[in-house]
C-alpha cells in the first residue's frame, strides 16, 4: 500500500465498529479526505490525542480496497486549538465551519487556499472576542473559493442595482437579492441592509490574515449568519447539525424549525 503523507486539520470523528474511528479531515495538499483509524480507540501510541475534532496533525494514509475510504496509519498531534474547547460558543462556531467545509468541499480535489482559510479561521476564532462576526467572515469567504458567492449587486428579477434601495432581501432558494417588488410571499428571507452587502464585497479578495479586520454591527451579523446558514443548508438540501448548539445558546437566526429537524439526533454535532 502506498502511503501519503500531509499536514491536515480534522473536520469531523466519530466511532466505527468496536475500537475503529471514521475520520474526515481537510488535508493541505489533496483536498478533504475520509478515512478509517483501526483500533484508534485503543491505540497508544498511533493515535494519541492527535484525532479530535479540528486539531492540526501530521498524518500519513493510503488507498484501501474499500472504495471512497482510505487507511489512516497514523498522526502526530501539531496543534490542538484548546482554547477553543474552554468556550462553547466558540467550539460551536468552529463545528460551524468545520461542518460547512466538510458539507460542500468535493472529495479528493485540492484545496489550498480553503485550507489555509480554516486554519486562519481556527487560529482568530481562539483568540477572538466575537466568534460570531469570525464564523460570517469565514463562510461568506469558503463560498467565494467554492464558486458559490451569492449574488447581492442586484435584483435577479429586474436587476436593479442594490445601491438604490436602503434594504433587500436574500431569497436563499436562489442565492441571491431580490427587490420588494419580487420577493416570494411565504418564503422565508433575510432582510440585508445596503451597508451589509457593501461589507461584504469589500472583503472580496482580502488576504485571509487582513480578512478578520472587517467587523460586523451586532444586528447585521446575524443577518449575516441567517443568510450563510440558510443558503448553505438549500444548497446542500439539508440542516447543518452544528446549528442545533447555536440555536440551544439562543442564535437561532429565525431558522427554528430546521434547527427541530436535528434536535433529537442523538449523533454528537461534531460528528461524521
Amino acid at each position: 500500500m502506498e502511503y501519503v503523507k500531509d499536514k491536515a486539520i480534522i473536520l469531523s470523528t466519530r466511532d466505527y465498529g468496536e475500537a475503529d474511528r471514521l475520520v474526515a479531515f481537510l488535508t493541505q495538499h489533496h483536498g478533504k479526505v475520509i478515512g478509517i483509524a483501526k483500533h484508534a480507540r485503543k491505540s497508544k501510541r498511533r493515535f494519541v490525542n492527535s484525532l479530535d475534532i479540528f486539531n492540526l496533525v501530521e498524518i500519513e494514509y493510503g488507498e484501501r480496497r474499500l472504495p471512497g475510504l482510505v487507511f489512516i496509519k497514523k498522526a502526530i498531534l501539531v496543534e490542538s486549538f484548546s482554547g477553543l474547547r474552554e468556550d462553547i460558543l466558540k467550539l460551536s462556531c468552529a463545528g460551524l465551519i468545520a461542518e460547512s467545509i466538510k458539507e460542500t468541499v468535493p472529495e479528493r480535489e485540492k484545496q489550498p487556499e480553503i485550507f489555509e482559510l480554516l486554519a486562519g479561521s481556527l487560529i482568530e476564532m481562539e483568540i477572538s472576542k466575537d466568534p460570531i462576526n469570525v464564523s460570517c467572515l469565514s463562510l461568506w469567504r469558503l463560498l467565494s473559493l467554492l464558486g458559490l458567492s451569492p449574488r447581492l449587486g442586484t435584483c435577479l428579477i429586474c436587476k436593479r442595482k442594490t445601491s438604490t434601495h436602503g434594504m433587500w432581501n436574500f431569497d436563499p432558494h436562489v442565492g441571491g437579492t431580490v427587490c420588494i417588488e419580487h420577493r416570494k410571499k411565504g418564503r422565508a428571507m433575510t432582510i440585508l441592509s445596503k451597508g451589509i452587502i457593501s461589507l461584504l464585497e469589500r472583503t472580496r479578495g482580502t488576504e485571509i490574515e487582513r480578512l478578520w479586520r472587517f467587523k460586523f454591527r451586532p444586528d447585521d451579523k446575524i443577518s449575516v449568519l441567517q443568510m450563510l446558514v440558510g443558503y448553505i443548508q438549500c444548497h446542500i438540501d439539508r440542516p447543518l447539525k452544528s446549528m442545533y448548539v447555536l440555536f440551544q445558546l439562543g442564535y437561532n437566526v429565525n431558522f427554528r424549525k430546521t434547527c427541530e429537524k436535528v434536535f433529537n439526533n442523538k449523533n454528537s454535532v461534531l460528528s461524521c
